[in-house]
């Protein structure tokens, strides 16, 4: 099956919301993937944001802290299956800098989810006497 193809299927699937009911986990996984065929497939930019913004929208309402961070991740680090980061040969640290600086914005902006309080407070380091 070609990947337009597995795009539009996943498509009429996500349309459907009697196919997930209950199944929130697997609505925004699907979301997710029509996202990165669409990015894949290289369709224009404006539909793989909306895309995109679908996956994180759903993962917000109605998914768990780790789907949310792994949509947010995927999205803006351009991580595949959670582990691996596609580097782009010509400038790695700059991706993984940005990597870095969203991960940290999404836990300081949802840190209350997270958490459980208001804020994230950072801790002193434990002085070492020699």
């Amino acid at each position: 099956m070609s990947r337009e193809a597995e795009l539009k299927e996943l498509e009429e699937q996500i349309s459907d919301p009697s196919r997930y009911a209950g199944l929130s986990y697997q609505l925004i996984e699907d979301a997710l993937q029509a996202a990165l065929l669409a990015r894949g497939i290289e369709l224009p930019r404006v539909e793989v944001e909306g895309r995109f913004e679908r996956a994180v929208r759903l993962a917000q309402d109605r998914g768990t802290k780790q789907q949310q961070l792994a949509v947010h991740t995927i999205r803006h680090g351009r991580i595949s299956g959670g582990t691996r980061i596609f580097l782009p040969l010509s400038e790695p640290m700059t991706l993984l800098k940005r990597l870095h600086g969203e991960v940290l914005k999404y836990l300081i902006l949802n840190s209350s989810k997270i958490c459980g309080s208001s804020s994230i407070r950072p801790q002193r380091p434990e002085r070492t006497v020699w």
